[in-house]
């Protein structure tokens, strides 16, 4: 049964969140994986008594560049994301900066259906909702499919900037502590 639940998630399309999903949001937790590897430019920096639901500041983008490659795959990752106000709602970021959530702790099928690339041990960071909502510029999608629920995953246009717990972070990692 979970092949069908990841052949559905990938026909689903994202639209503008609506009232009802940003309060799910706002009550939940946005759950996002990134490779190890990539944690120095993500993590902004580590604090030593922060509050007590982050552990770190972070920088999510989700802009690969504009050269033509880079343009390609960010278009690849993107073209399900139906976004009637194309330029408005980045927070001053690129139009094309969009940065992927899941709503909640996935299910072993969500993260099945996902195409990370590349390879290398993944690190998990949790943000909460209403830490992601704080910033009124940003606009969030999410993505369904037309008559299923699909893989619960919330896009935020404009990349997310702010607190963080993050799992999984390799003991050399040359993040400032603040």
């Amino acid at each position: 049964m979970e092949i069908l639940k990841i052949l559905g998630a990938g026909f689903s399309m994202a639209g503008p969140a609506s009232k009802r999903r940003l309060d799910e949001i706002a009550s939940g937790t946005l759950v996002h994986f990134s490779r190890k590897a990539y944690l120095d430019s993500v993590i902004a920096g580590i604090y030593r008594n922060g509050p007590d639901r982050a552990k770190c500041r972070i920088r999510l983008s989700g802009d690969r560049g504009t050269g033509m490659g880079e343009m390609l795959r960010t278009t690849m990752r993107d073209y399900r994301i139906i976004d009637f106000n194309l330029f408005q709602g980045a927070a001053g970021r690129r139009f094309h900066d969009f940065v992927y959530f899941f709503l909640g702790e996935p299910a072993q099928w969500q993260v099945g259906s996902q195409n990370f690339g590349g390879s290398g041990e993944f690190a998990t960071i949790r943000v909460k909702g209403t830490d992601a909502l704080a910033d009124p510029r940003r606009r969030f999608f999410y993505r369904r499919g037309l008559f299923w629920e699909g893989d619960r995953v919330v896009i935020i246009k404009g990349g997310y900037e702010g607190l963080a717990e993050v799992e999984g972070m390799p003991i050399n990692l040359k993040a400032p502590f603040i």
